[in-house]
């Protein structure tokens, strides 16, 4: 059973090297596919395990471990389970498409404000896109937009003829005094979104949400939205 595993492993971590210098191109006889990989951001949370994985390998490659006819060495199931997740993670990226809420709730211009403040507690949002009638963003609406409002005007009035419009002056996104949104493509590496939450703080403002169209740029339609939490929600699934 051990020399099995171990067997699997070496062979596992052949699979490794040549799936990394055909995808990135590197000469693995003059830098080691683990060192690099680890250099690199998209698998920086993995920088730590393939230090490991690097180590037990060269082991059972260049030292023999056999005492007294028993194998000293033994790579164990998660160290198998570690380095099949790092292949499957190169051979299939996650991508924002993946994870990001393509069930999109938004308003319009012309929606009433208590309308949406009933959609907003329904749902639990804090945060509603208001999009054009081609789905391109505007602003967003939220409950700093009241604060905003109500802290510059002294007072506020909302009835059913309240519409969304009437606080466009503190709609536009980069007019939210605490917060903040950017966008993101479809298609990019889900690590990309990770980093940006990461270091959430832009300009003193708190990135909340990234909104997601085709190819990441402001002028397109809004496919969706992602959040901190959609992210780590997938984290969540992954380890278990």
């Amino acid at each position: 059973m051990a020399y099995n595993l171990n067997e699997t492993f070496r062979s596992l971590c052949t699979e490794f090297e040549t799936l990394v210098r055909s995808k990135y191109l590197i000469d693995t006889s003059t830098v080691s596919a683990f060192n690099y990989l680890a250099s690199l951001e998209e698998f920086a949370e993995y920088s730590e395990i393939l230090n490991t994985l690097r180590e037990i390998r060269n082991a059972l490659v260049h030292t023999d471990f056999n005492v007294d006819g028993n194998v000293g060495l033994v790579v164990t199931d998660d160290g198998i389970n570690a380095i099949e997740e790092i292949i499957e993670k190169i051979k299939n990226p996650k991508l924002v498409s993946d994870v990001y809420s393509s069930n999109l709730k938004y308003c319009h211009l012309d929606d009433s404000v208590i309308d949406v403040l009933t959609m907003m507690a329904e749902y639990h949002y804090s945060h509603i896109p208001v999009l054009t009638s081609n789905n391109k963003i505007i602003g967003v609406f939220s409950e700093n937009t009241i604060f905003s409002t109500l802290a510059n005007n002294g007072s506020i009035s909302l009835d059913g003829n309240t519409k969304i419009r009437d606080f466009y002056q503190y709609i536009p996104i980069d007019q939210h005094t605490a917060e903040c949104f950017d966008f993101i493509g479809v298609n990019d590496k889900l690590y990309i979104a990770k980093d940006k939450f990461a270091n959430p703080i832009i300009n003193d403002k708190k990135l909340v949400a990234l909104f997601v169209t085709i190819d990441g740029k402001s002028d397109r339609k809004i496919l969706g939205i992602l959040t901190p939490w959609d992210v780590i929600k997938r984290e969540i699934e992954r380890k278990n």
